[in-house]
């Protein structure tokens, strides 16, 4: 029995050694920077045992990265509601050895019940509850039917952290999830451009107004302090592409990660 559970040890550290080593590559410093940025914050924001949440996690970029970051005793829960991603975040997680990572295969937005979703076939990365206006290259779509849920019927608690990258539908998972954040004050990462979001009717004032309204304030992923015109105006430009709000309590701490930044 000694000898099996001292196996189990190594295979245990080596799945871990081997997790932090993937961490690791993915801060190598690709195109803008972006996701680099967003895993850079994370990492440094969250503590062992806190608990994230990765709400449009695709093949699980920052899921992952996430999970270590929180370690054993803490928690990630992924949503990806095409099937195949989902499937294959589960099959990686078990590779990896990680049991504190779940998947929801749901889509998630204001309203709970069904929906058409678009698959762009070619670009799965670029799928979403509408159609985008326009891909970053060619591809084809197919629709298909999914069950769609909104973040507050889970009821979270001691949630630190929510990744948003819907293709577009950021806004409207932000409704679907305005008494999780009130309740939890978490720091949030989205993605928001125009390209996207236009598909869905969304007006960025209303989006930087509903921050406002719970105390919170914009960031871009450079750590730019954003007002309600700037962060319009970004938007419609596609300017950074990601951005971060958090309570101004938290302001400088979130800043000051952002802010000093610096890539592999």
């Amino acid at each position: 029995m000694q000898l099996v559970n001292s196996i189990l040890r190594l295979f245990e550290s080596d799945n871990k050694k081997n997790l932090r080593d993937y961490c690791t590559s993915l801060l190598v410093e690709k195109d803008f920077g972006y996701e680099e940025r967003l895993q850079n914050l994370y990492q440094k924001l969250l503590k062992k045992g806190d608990f994230a949440v990765d709400i449009g996690a695709h093949s699980g970029r920052h899921a992952f990265p996430l999970a270590n970051t929180v370690g054993d005793k803490g928690r990630v829960v992924a949503f990806e509601v095409q099937d195949n991603l989902a499937q294959h975040i589960l099959y990686t997680a078990t590779n990896y050895d990680l049991k504190n990572i779940s998947v929801e295969i749901f889509a998630l937005s204001n309203y709970i019940g069904e929906s058409e979703f678009t698959i762009a076939t070619d670009r799965l990365e670029e799928s979403g509850l509408k159609a985008r206006s326009s891909y970053n290259g060619a591809t084809e779509t197919e629709l298909i039917k999914v069950s769609v849920k909104t973040l507050d019927v889970y009821d979270f608690n001691d949630l630190k952290f929510i990744k948003i990258d819907t293709e577009g539908a950021e806004y409207d998972v932000l409704k679907g999830s305005k008494e999780t954040i009130i309740r939890n004050s978490p720091v949030i990462a989205f993605e928001f451009g125009e390209s996207s979001y236009n598909a869905y009717g969304v007006d960025p004032l209303e989006t930087f107004d509903f921050f406002t309204r719970l105390n919170y304030q914009v960031l871009s992923i450079f750590g730019d302090i954003l007002e309600r015109d700037s962060f319009g105006e970004a938007s419609r430009e596609q300017k950074y592409w990601d951005y971060v709000a958090c309570l101004k309590d938290d302001l400088v701490v979130v800043q000051s990660i952002l802010k000093n930044y610096q890539k592999i």
